[in-house]
C-alpha cells in the first residue's frame, strides 16, 4: 500500500508551521507513525526548533537545506526514499514560502517516488491579514501555492480584532486569488475553492475532518522559475548580539522599510542578550515580531540572523546590524 504524502503551503510569515504542528498532533494522538519534512535556509531551522518544542518525541521531524534547484530536488527526493525505507504512514511536507508547488509534483510522479507514495491533501494556509498587495514574486507563490490546494486554511483567524466580520475576510482573499489567477492564466475557480477560518486549538472535529479529506484539485497556471532566477534570496549574519528589545526593533525595522532594506519579508535566527546571557530565537514577520528563549541547548547552536525576501539591499542591512555580522547571500 502506498504511503500519503500531504503537502501544507504558505508564504512565509502565513503560520503554516504552526499549523503543522497541530495537524501533526492530531495525526500522532491516533496512532499514525508519521514524519514531518521541513524546507528551510541553512543548517540552523528556527521551524525545526519550533517543531520539536512543540511535538517533542511524538513524530520524527527532518529538514532539508535550500540551496540550488537541482540541489534541493536531490535532497527532497534522498529524504522520501528514506522515509519509505523506515515504513511511515504519512509524511507532511512544509516546504519554504517560496517554494513552487511544481516541484513538489514532479518529484512525487517520477521513479521510484511514484511507487511508494501518493497524494494525500494539499492545503495553502493563507494569513487573515493578507495584505491587499505584494511583490510580484510573493503574488506568484501565493497563487501557484493555492491553485491545487484541496482547502484553503485562513490562519491567524483567532488574532481578528473583535467584531470582525469573517465573510468580508473571506470575499477579500477570494477577489485577491481571483485577481491573480487572471495574470498568471490560472485554471483554478478561486471562487469557489474550499476555505475554512483556523481558530488555533478551537478547531473542531467538523473542521479537523474537512482537513483530513481536503485532497488536491487539478489546475493549470504559467510557470515561473524564481528559484533559478534568484529573485528570492536570503542574508545569514553571525555572531550578532543584541538585547532582546534593540533586536525586535531591529527586525521591525527591517520588515518595514522597503526602500531602504528592500523587500525583507521574514527575519529569523539565534542570538544571544547580553544583559542576562540567555539564548534568544528571533521569528519576525511584518506585523508579528517576537524574540523569546530557546527551546535549544546553547551547545546545538550559533548566533546567526536570516533575511528572507527579495531585492534585499546587503550594504544597507549591514550597516544597520553592525559590524560584527558577517554575511552570506545564499539565492534561491
Amino acid at each position: 500500500m502506498k504511503r500519503k504524502i500531504d503537502l501544507i503551503t504558505g508564504l512565509l510569515g502565513a503560520g503554516k508551521t504552526t499549523f503543522i504542528a497541530s495537524c501533526a498532533k492530531r495525526l500522532a494522538g491516533r496512532g499514525e507513525h508519521i514524519c514531518i519534512l521541513a524546507n528551510d535556509y541553512g543548517a540552523i531551522s528556527v521551524d525545526r526548533a519550533f517543531l520539536l518544542e512543540e511535538l517533542g518525541d511524538s513524530c520524527d521531524i527532518e529538514m532539508v537545506v535550500a540551496g540550488d534547484a537541482d540541489c534541493q530536488r536531490r535532497r527532497f527526493r534522498t529524504k522520501l526514499i528514506s522515509f519509505a525505507m523506515l515504513g511511515y504512514d504519512r509524511v507532511l511536507v512544509e516546504p519554504s514560502g517560496v517554494f513552487d508547488v511544481e516541484e513538489f509534483y514532479n518529484i512525487l510522479y517520477d521513479d521510484p517516488i511514484s511507487g511508494w507514495y501518493e497524494t494525500g491533501n494539499v492545503i495553502s494556509v493563507i494569513s487573515a491579514d493578507l495584505p491587499d498587495h505584494l511583490t510580484e514574486g510573493s503574488e506568484y507563490m501565493l497563487t501557484n501555492q493555492a491553485a491545487t490546494a484541496g482547502l484553503i486554511v485562513v490562519s491567524k483567524a483567532d488574532l481578528l480584532p473583535a467584531g470582525t466580520d469573517e465573510a468580508a475576510v473571506e470575499e477579500r482573499i477570494r477577489a485577491h486569488l481571483v485577481r491573480n489567477a487572471g495574470t498568471y492564466h490560472c485554471s483554478r475557480d478561486f471562487s469557489k475553492a474550499p476555505m475554512l477560518f483556523s481558530r488555533g486549538k478551537q478547531m473542531t472535529d467538523e473542521d479537523w475532518d474537512s482537513v483530513e479529506h481536503a485532497g488536491r484539485v487539478p489546475a493549470d497556471m504559467v510557470h515561473m522559475t524564481f528559484q533559478e532566477s534568484g529573485q528570492f534570496g536570503s542574508l545569514f549574519y553571525f555572531h550578532i548580539s543584541r538585547r532582546k528589545a534593540e533586536m525586535e526593533k531591529l527586525a521591525e525595522t527591517l520588515l518595514t522599510d522597503p526602500e531602504r532594506f528592500g523587500h525583507v519579508v521574514r527575519v529569523k535566527g539565534f542570538f544571544t542578550d547580553p544583559s542576562t546571557g540567555q539564548w534568544m530565537e528571533l521569528n519576525a514577520v511584518r506585523g508579528n515580531v517576537s524574540a523569546s528563549p530557546s527551546p535549544e541547548e546553547p551547545s546545538r547552536q550559533e548566533e546567526v540572523i536570516i533575511l528572507v525576501g527579495e531585492g534585499m539591499k546587503e550594504k544597507e542591512i549591514g550597516a544597520l546590524l553592525g559590524e560584527t555580522g558577517s554575511v552570506t547571500d545564499y539565492s534561491i
